[in-house]
């Protein structure tokens, strides 16, 4: 038995938006200056705040080093980190002080 075709009906494409009209898109492209404005923005922000820093730090219970890494910016704050080498946890306490950044090793 022959098998049936079926009709397709084609639909006429829709035209592109063109530059000037209703679409949101001018002869260069689409406006992004609000985008611009916003990554701006997040630039100078990040430009404005000191990298993250990685610090030796002493461990008060096995007395081995390990590394922790802080926030410049977030000086004055106290913290806890567990010790990489005998896993107990270490509380540390991060200040600046004219620049110059510390981070002190102290049992909890």
């Amino acid at each position: 038995m022959p098998k049936a075709k079926a009709k397709v009906k084609v639909k006429k494409a829709e035209p592109r938006p063109q530059a000037g009209k209703k679409g949101g898109t001018s002869e260069d492209g689409p406006d992004l200056s609000s985008l611009k404005k916003i990554f701006d923005e997040a630039s100078k922000e990040t430009a404005a705040k000191p990298p993250l820093q990685w610090v030796d730090v002493e461990c008060p219970y096995c007395g081995e080093s390990f590394e922790v890494r802080v926030d410049p910016s977030e000086g004055g704050v106290d913290m806890t980190q567990e010790c990489q080498v005998c896993a107990k946890v270490v509380q540390l306490a991060v200040e600046v002080e004219d620049g110059e950044l510390s981070v002190s090793a102290y049992r909890d």
